[in-house]
């Protein structure tokens, strides 16, 4: 009798600690102000530039609390709401249109995952995410824990590899065109790791709030090989693009970007939430052919473009 009190125990200690699962959410550091700063590389057409994952001000949906998780993939910026669910050790994603068997969300990762465990992607069905390695990588000389996720979709195979306390550390996706993200630097919970900076930095230079959005010519046009770009940013009540929540003396999440004359992302010289200012970046333009390049300034409320030349 006491051998089958204490086997039950076990098991139950077992049950608890497996649903309970806080470890496994560390492989995800969801929280506002963190950032990812990646090199990324695309073989056709052939890019490579830094970009920067963000996360942003949490707000509540059905209960719960998201973040919004910044990103590039595929061409363009995107912004997904995300939580990391305490019990389940899952990543899901708020999406009114998502999966029958969650309640307006859809699954991204399962970070509770053991080796060769397998759950439904965040496409509703199959194909199935795969957890296929669990093993240690060393990152900013640290020794962590990893777990690597597989995606067989159609014509694109998906991976990504988290570490324990880092986030994701790399993905990649082979398809048509293929895409790839190495973690070069990170800011977690205040502390920063490795290289964060992207092409340029960028600086506040004026102390007076703004009363527009505006994006300035940059200076000088033509340039070679370098040229400055201001920008103001007004006072929003309204943040993130939220209704649930008032941020009074928040600017935005702002985005500049520089296309090429085909329209293609070639580099992103801000992606972050600024407070409201004037700012400059300067842009580099020493890996860049000569030519006609444009910039865009994108926020919530607010979209401008002006062109520049680049003469070598």
């Amino acid at each position: 009798m006491k051998r089958i009190i204490f086997l039950y125990l076990i098991l139950y200690v077992f049950r608890i600690s497996y649903c309970m699962d806080t470890t496994s959410t560390k492989y995800f550091p969801l929280k506002e102000g963190n950032f990812w700063v990646y090199n990324y590389s695309r073989y056709n057409p052939n890019l490579n530039f830094r970009v920067r994952d963000s996360v942003g001000i949490p707000m509540t949906f059905d209960g719960h609390v998201y973040f919004p998780y910044h990103y590039y993939r595929w061409w363009y910026w995107h912004t997904d709401y995300l939580r990391v669910d305490s019990i389940t050790g899952n990543i899901v994603e708020y999406n009114t249109s998502g999966c029958g068997w969650l309640n307006n969300e859809e699954l991204v990762d399962s970070l509770r995952a053991r080796l060769n465990d397998s759950s439904k992607s965040y496409h509703c069905g199959t194909p199935f995410v795969r957890c296929n390695d669990t093993s240690f990588g060393t990152y900013f000389s640290q020794t962590l824990p990893t777990k690597q996720f597989f995606l067989d979709l159609y014509e694109e195979l998906d991976r990504k590899q988290y570490a324990k306390t880092m986030g994701m550390v790399s993905r990649s996706s082979v398809g048509m065109s293929g895409e790839y993200f190495t973690l070069v630097g990170c800011r977690i919970d205040g502390v920063v790791y490795g290289d964060t900076s992207l092409i340029t930095s960028i600086k506040p230079i004026a102390a007076s709030i703004p009363a527009n959005f505006s994006l300035s010519q940059n200076y000088p046009n033509p340039f070679n090989p370098t040229t400055k770009i201001k920008f103001d940013i007004q006072l929003s009540p309204l943040s993130e693009r939220s209704t649930t929540r008032l941020v009074e003396g928040v600017g935005g999440f702002i985005t500049l970007r520089i296309f090429d004359l085909l329209g293609r992302e070639v580099a992103t010289l801000v992606n972050e939430q600024l407070q409201p200012g004037t700012y400059e970046v300067e842009f580099d333009g020493t890996n860049f052919p000569s030519g006609v390049y444009f910039f865009k300034l994108i926020t919530d409320s607010f979209t401008e473009s002006r062109r520049m030349v680049l003469i070598k």
